[in-house]
This record gives structure tokens, C-alpha cells and sequence, in this order.
């Protein structure tokens, strides 16, 4: 979910089309022909919008995309990208950095790191996997930005150059996790602490979380707050909880320090985006219903 330059809110749906929802609520369709379309962002300066969709839709050997739509024409950019672990894992959030560059969250292609053949032995990584891409928007260059997010469901850059990535973790329950993004950093994927994991090689130092969330809430969504129509909240992390799991179902927020998280917004049934619209409100799609919620600063 996200902005255009024309002031419209865009919204990428499950049946592959991007919808456009004008300030009276009324959508109407973008553009369609997406395989599970998950991240959409536009360049800034431009009306290119950049998606993450995927190619060939297999939990094992899947393959994930980046396309740009441009004067409703769909062109690929970018290919190869490791796809799609349990039906969740893909090239996910995208969003575009302070130096001009896009940047696009790639998921894992397993649980912990795992041949999945049944052997439990380790695999090789992928050099795209549980990465963070930085890509030219051009399609010229593409990099590992940093390793060792598992399933960072989407991404948002905050003030001073700092991102933020909300990270799904393993399936033996471990927190779930935000973290900030450090460039070349190594941020756990694929060595955890459990019976059938794998423990890092002692020269690899990992990043810590800035925050961490109970188990299995499924952060999904994440944008820092950059008004400041919301009194002291500048520069706050909020992220969509979306599982049906206990402590999940809300939208909470994280201080620039990393404190908390904190319950900002509840009751929703599996929000699953959060963005800042240019009127400095929050807006939150919630899955499981199809609506979308505006949540605005009134006052006192």
C-alpha cells in the first residue's frame, strides 16, 4: 500500500490487481496481472510503480519479480529472486532510500536454513535470500544491502538514514522481531537456538533487534511516522500485527530508541499495511475484511 503522486492511496490485492482509492474511498483498478502482488512503491519524482510480485508461485523452486508500471504498461525489471517458502516467503516490501536507489525485502527459502528434503541438514544459502536488496531503478545493479532477515515483511526508511524492517521469525516460536537495518549486518537467518538449528560460525557477529514482539503475531506492515500532525510521535515506528495469535490484531508502535513495542490502534481482524498519508494521517488495510482504516489526530 502506498501514495502516488497523485495524492490517490494504491493497494495491491491477493487476486493481483493494484486498486486506486481516491479521498471519497472509491477504488478503482490500476492495473491487473500480478501473481500475489506485496510490495508497491513509487519512485519519487516519477509515476513508476515499482511491485514485487511472484513468477512461478512454488513453496520450493518458486521464483519472485519486480516489475514497473508505467502509462498502465507492466514491464519486468528484475528476476530470480528465491520464492516462496510456505506460501509467505517472497520478495516482499519495497521502498525507496535516501541515495535514489530502491531497496526490496527478500524472504528465506525455509524455516531455519534447512535442505527441505526432510534430512535437517543445512543448506547453502541463496545470495538473495533473507536479504535486503539494493537495486537502480534502472535494473542496472542489484546488491545485498543486508543478510540475515528471515521473512522481513516489508520495510521503511525513517529520519537520518535509518530502515526499518519488521521480521517474521522461525516456526519453533522464538519473539518475533523490528529490527534496524544495518548495512552489511548479519541479522540472525539462519542460525537460531533450538534442537534442530544451526549455530553461527564464531566470526559472524549478529545484529540484535530494536524491539521484539510475543510470538507468531506476524508483523507485517511498517512505516515511520514522519508528520507532525501526531504530537510527539515523529520519527515512531508503527507495525501491523497480523495472526490470529494472541497479543496480534492491532497496529503498535516502537519510539526512535526502540521503546517498547506500545498498542497504538485496536480491533482490527488481521492488519496487515500501515503508511503515512500525505493529510499526515495513518491508514491501515486490513486483510481479513478488505477495508481500510484512516486514523487521524484530533486533538485532546
Amino acid at each position: 500500500m502506498t501514495f502516488g503522486p497523485d495524492v490517490r492511496l494504491y493497494v495491491a490485492t491477493m487476486a493481483g490487481e493494484i486498486l486506486s482509492v481516491d479521498a471519497d474511498g472509491q477504488s478503482a483498478l490500476y492495473v491487473d496481472g500480478f501473481i500475489v502482488p506485496a510490495g508497491i512503491a513509487f519512485q519519487p519524482g516519477t509515476d513508476k510503480l515499482f511491485v514485487s510480485s511472484r513468477l512461478v508461485n512454488e513453496s520450493v523452486g518458486g521464483e519472485a519479480q519486480i516489475s514497473v508500471v508505467e502509462n498502465g504498461e507492466i514491464s519486468q525489471l528484475l528476476d530470480g529472486f528465491p520464492c516462496c517458502y510456505t506460501s509467505y516467503h517472497s520478495a516482499n516490501g519495497i521502498a525507496f532510500g535516501p541515495d535514489g536507489y530502491g531497496y526490496v525485502s527478500v524472504g528465506a527459502r525455509a524455516d531455519h536454513g534447512e535442505i527441505l528434503d526432510g534430512s535437517g541438514r543445512q543448506d547453502e544459502l541463496h545470495p538473495w535470500e533473507a536479504t535486503i536488496l539494493r537495486f537502480h531503478p534502472d535494473g542496472s545493479e542489484i546488491e545485498p544491502f543486508a543478510c540475515g532477515l528471515r521473512n522481513a515483511y516489508d520495510i521503511a526508511w525513517g529520519a537520518d538514514d535509518k530502515l526499518w524492517a519488521s521480521e517474521n521469525q522461525p516456526d519453533f516460536d522464538p519473539p518475533e522481531e523490528v529490527h534496524l537495518v544495518v548495512p552489511g549486518g548479519e541479522h540472525g537467518y539462519p542460525w537460531y537456538e533450538c534442537d534442530v538449528c544451526f549455530a553461527a560460525p564464531e566470526d559472524v557477529e549478529l545484529v540484535p533487534p530494536i524491539a521484539t514482539f510475543l510470538p507468531s503475531v506476524s508483523p507485517t506492515g511498517i512505516t515511520v511516522y514522519l508528520g507532525e500532525a501526531f504530537p510527539g510521535y515523529f520519527d515512531t515506528a508503527f507495525v501491523t500485527l497480523w495472526s490470529a495469535f494472541e497479543g496480534a490484531q492491532k497496529l503498535s508502535h516502537i519510539t526512535p530508541d526502540g521503546q517498547g513495542p506500545h498498542d497504538f490502534a485496536m480491533g482490527f481482524a488481521a492488519p496487515i499495511e500501515v503508511v503515512m498519508g500525505p493529510d499526515e494521517a495513518l491508514y491501515v488495510a486490513d486483510w481479513a475484511t478488505g477495508i481500510i482504516f484512516r486514523i487521524a489526530y484530533v486533538g485532546e
